[in-house]
């Protein structure tokens, strides 16, 4: 994917004006630079709202990169490039995935093809070819995703799950009437969610 040259407007936030207006859009990383509307355009059809973006895209890339982190199966090498989008990004204010980031993580469990994951996300569709980079294989990440595998099939129950549930209802029961609450009490709420939203968000990518 092609994305158009962001226009910076703060630390991780940028906008491009498309001709018709600005829209939010991520800063693209050059270590992986391929996106897919795959999966992505599924939850997020619409145009991404810059609120949108600000509650939950950016956790969001954070909870993925911790998500990933906790299988093994990445390095700290994959993520140097700080307020990036590595993980996902939006472009043109629409959602998306990286492929390339997905595909080198596929390559990094025994067995593992770049391939598997472009039908995963993309099914018939022809994307751009991977290509190899030498940082793509790790033996350490490799060993390191076996364990995570092998720990997970063995799981009986899922206690996160269990938590994360009282968790939202605690949540739930501390949010402000929306009728008689202040403009700060609801400001604070919002930014509050953020972090609330990227533990959850986690999790659900963990089990």
């Amino acid at each position: 994917m092609d994305s158009p040259v962001p226009t910076e407007a703060g630390a991780g936030d940028q906008f491009v004006d498309l001709g018709v207006g600005f829209y939010v859009s991520s800063r693209p990383s050059r270590r992986f630079p391929v996106y897919t509307r795959g999966n992505a355009g599924e939850v997020y059809p619409e145009v991404t709202t810059p609120l949108s973006y600000s509650l939950a895209f950016e956790a969001g890339e954070q909870a993925m990169r911790n998500a990933f982190a906790r299988t093994g199966l990445t390095r700290p090498e994959d993520f140097t490039e700080h307020e990036t989008a590595v993980t996902s990004g939006v472009f043109g204010g629409y959602a998306y995935l990286n492929l390339s980031f997905n595909r080198v993580i596929a390559t990094r469990m025994p067995g593992g093809r770049a391939e598997d994951v472009d039908l995963a996300y993309m099914g018939a569709a022809d994307p751009p070819p991977h290509e190899p980079h030498p940082d793509d294989r790790s033996l350490r990440a490799s060993v390191r995703g076996l364990r995570y595998l092998w720990r997970t099939v063995r799981i009986n129950d899922l206690p996160e799950l269990e938590a994360d549930i009282r968790k939202v209802e605690l949540f739930a029961e501390s949010l402000p009437d929306p009728a008689t609450a202040t403009d700060a009490e609801l400001r604070n709420t919002l930014v509050g969610f953020s972090d609330f939203f990227a533990g959850l968000f986690e999790t659900h990518l963990v089990i």
